[in-house]
């Protein structure tokens, strides 16, 4: 299979622990032949050869294919910079999705917790750590390399992508505080993808976060492919509810 090949190689799979998980999607769409599929994965799987085969596989199906780059920082109002690419496929022609086009334009006030004394626990515990990735980024830098870390305070308005292996301190962001950096805090981290977690394992928790998606983009992309197939059918589609950065219950 092509992801073993590809592991075979050194080279990361294209999708899946195998490579070839796109085969079996491609298979169940083809058996039940929904109305309409929502894809998503990094940027790069566009141009993939799993991601085109996919493409061609759905519109040798008879499926309409339209895919875009989701930047939500820049077009939905997201303080995180998660840049996802988005494949919507619909048995009915004309679906184009509509980003807002809104930055933005806040600081992270509301995302992370105010200063208190748990930060110097928090920073305490993984200062050995973060002395690592200084004296690595040094080293790096000392032979012309680019490698960093990144940190953010309640002042910044950006929040570089945060990744499934986030809890293992390796590339950021963290929190600056009076204490030294410290991590992300599940709840603040929650707040950022716009959805909880319910598992208390601060490791998995992340996990999941870090592959999940960003809830709020993405209810706002189901909520206009929904309104495509209602005009399209002549149903009225139910309502998507997702909480917002608050967590107040929204349309």
């Amino acid at each position: 299979p092509l992801g073993r090949a590809k592991k075979s190689l050194g080279q990361k799979p294209e999708l899946g622990d195998t490579g070839d998980l796109f085969l079996c999607i491609a298979a169940l769409v083809a058996t039940h032949l929904p109305l309409a599929c929502v894809f998503e994965n990094v940027p790069s799987f566009a141009s993939s050869l799993a991601g085109q085969t996919l493409a061609h596989h759905l519109r040798q199906l008879g499926y309409h294919v339209t895919q875009t780059i989701l930047d939500p920082h820049k077009a939905w109002a997201e303080p995180q910079d998660r840049r996802r690419w988005l494949m919507v496929a619909t048995l009915f022609p004309g679906f184009t999705l509509q980003p807002p086009n809104t930055p933005f334009g806040n600081d992270l006030s509301e995302i992370l917790d105010p200063p208190s004394e748990r930060d110097r626990a928090e920073a305490e515990r993984i200062a050995g750590s973060i002395a690592a990735l200084r004296r690595h980024r040094e080293r790096h830098r000392a032979l012309g390399h680019g490698f960093g870390f990144t940190t953010i305070t309640a002042q910044s308005s950006r929040v570089p992508t945060i990744v499934r292996s986030y809890h293992k301190i390796n590339i950021g962001p963290f929190v600056e505080t009076a204490f030294g950096p410290r991590l992300l805090r599940k709840h603040e981290v929650e707040k950022l993808m716009g959805c909880t977690i319910d598992c208390e394992h601060y490791a998995t928790a992340i996990e999941i976060l870090g592959q999940g998606v960003q809830t709020r983009v993405f209810s706002d992309v189901l909520t206009q492919l929904a309104a495509f197939l209602h005009g399209a059918r002549g149903s009225t589609p139910a309502p998507i509810f997702f909480k917002d950065r608050r967590g107040h219950r929204r349309a």
